[in-house]
């Protein structure tokens, strides 16, 4: 079917709002953060153009920069292996109709209902030393004589893993648990005539109808683990330490604390390259032919 002249011009005044309010909200900022990334500006005085000197003093402070990368990695790599454990089992048991079916899947959307920074601050109170803190209480309820340093530098990256998984496990369920009961019955009941038990099925059947939907969560888990600020930033005070950085709390302290903003954007378009990259590797590494039913 050909488009005509009317139907096009018709398409184009539909788009051209939001195109509008792509360009002005973030495209132009995007373009000025990478301009910014090639001068040194301190947000008072004139930029002023250096070149790729950022990128230079970045490589020389490749340290720091290498421990937020590593901090990086292990909020993708743990919680991602976990969010889809996790999410596939929930979602296996909740497609056989067990009995409160329902109700789970409200209380597994709830986290959704709220902000990272809610749900930090959330777990804040639980983490507290104090007598507030759940965690340290029943620590001390079994015979802890010191409450553990949830919220030290040294481990306050493992601390912010289970901020991810109550975030992310419940979301991803009821998309898992969404796609598998479009899965036609017929397919397990071959299965069974094959001699074959649950395993196999889940291998053979259920993995392959639901690996886009599993993609999409390996997509998000990677973004997110790359550019995660929100809990790292709070359960350090809003003062990330050199052995607790992230990328994205490096890009922040050096803007907002250091008032290097070149220098500052320098690591933040070091960030979207290497999110871009991962991204493009991801796709290729998981590709394969949809099933169809």
């Amino acid at each position: 079917m050909r488009i005509t002249h009317e139907q096009r011009r018709a398409n184009w005044i539909f788009i051209a709002p939001t195109l509008l309010l792509y360009v002005v909200w973030v495209l132009v900022p995007a373009l000025r953060g990478f301009a910014y990334s090639l001068t040194e500006f301190d947000g008072l005085t004139p930029a002023t153009w250096v070149g790729l000197q950022n990128f230079l003093d970045l490589s020389r402070d490749k340290a720091r920069f290498l421990i937020a990368l590593k901090n990086n990695l292990i909020l993708t790599v743990v919680p991602g292996v976990l969010i889809v454990a996790m999410s596939l089992t929930f979602a296996s048991l909740l497609r056989r109709d067990i009995r409160g079916g329902s109700f789970f899947r409200v209380v597994f959307y709830l986290p959704n209902t709220l902000s990272l920074v809610s749900i930090t601050l959330l777990f804040t109170l639980l983490y507290s030393p104090s007598s507030f803190g759940i965690l340290n209480g029943i620590l001390k309820f079994f015979g802890a004589e010191e409450p553990f340093p949830f919220r030290d530098s040294r481990i306050v990256v493992w601390s912010v893993i289970p901020i991810i998984l109550w975030g992310a496990i419940g979301f991803n369920t009821l998309l898992y648990l969404a796609a598998m009961r479009r899965i036609p019955e017929t397919y397990y009941e071959a299965v069974k005539i094959d001699g074959g038990g649950a395993w196999h099925a889940f291998r053979h059947v259920t993995v392959p109808f639901i690996w886009e939907i599993m993609v999409t969560t390996f997509m998000f888990v990677l973004i997110g683990g790359l550019q995660i600020f929100e809990p790292v930033w709070l359960l350090e005070g809003q003062n990330a330490r050199p052995e607790s950085n992230t990328i994205a709390t490096l890009m922040y302290g050096s803007i907002m604390t250091e008032y290097r903003i070149g220098y500052g954007t320098a690591v933040g378009v070091v960030l979207f390259l290497m999110t871009c990259a991962a991204i493009i590797i991801l796709k290729r590494v998981t590709r394969k032919e949809a099933l169809e039913y």
